[in-house]
């Protein structure tokens, strides 16, 4: 039975592929890459952008409603077990541990990045807050 990680709608559990079968590291790669080609309906996120708060340039892959999709080869599996660095998910570069790479990276770096532009934003508008206030009490003792 299959329950989706909590906060996560997820449709269908996340497949993991452990190709076994000796081969080149070239024909290997391409077999991969000629899964994630057949399977990209499934894992491929759709590009969102929204400006909440006001503010432009926030962006992120969504990947709600996708399956996300893991693959390795036996060999790294067994050299480094199930929760180490092996596993790549297709769209995503690199390999990673299990656990990041089921995670939705694409938007906690858009979310990482909007609330740093979000806190400079705020940053900014109180310190000219404060300039004006400072200017004010200037004004007022030069004036009396």
């Amino acid at each position: 039975m299959w329950t989706a990680p909590e906060g996560r709608e997820l449709p269908h559990p996340p497949p993991a592929i452990v190709l076994t079968k000796k081969m080149g590291t070239a024909a290997m790669q391409n077999r991969m890459r000629e899964v994630a080609r057949l399977s990209q309906p499934t894992w491929r996120g759709r590009w969102t952008t929204g400006y909440p708060h006001g503010v432009p340039g926030y962006g992120y892959q969504d990947y709600e409603g996708t399956v996300p999709v893991v693959v390795t080869v036996l060999d790294r599996l067994e050299q480094y077990g199930p929760h180490g660095p092996v596993w790549w998910r297709y769209g995503q570069q690199g390999l990673q541990t299990l656990t990041d790479a089921l995670e939705d990276p694409d938007y906690h770096r858009a979310s990482a990045a909007w609330e740093k532009r979000r806190r400079a934003t705020a940053d900014a508008a109180r310190e000219r807050r404060q300039e004006e206030r400072a200017e004010e009490r200037r004004r007022r003792r030069h004036a009396a």
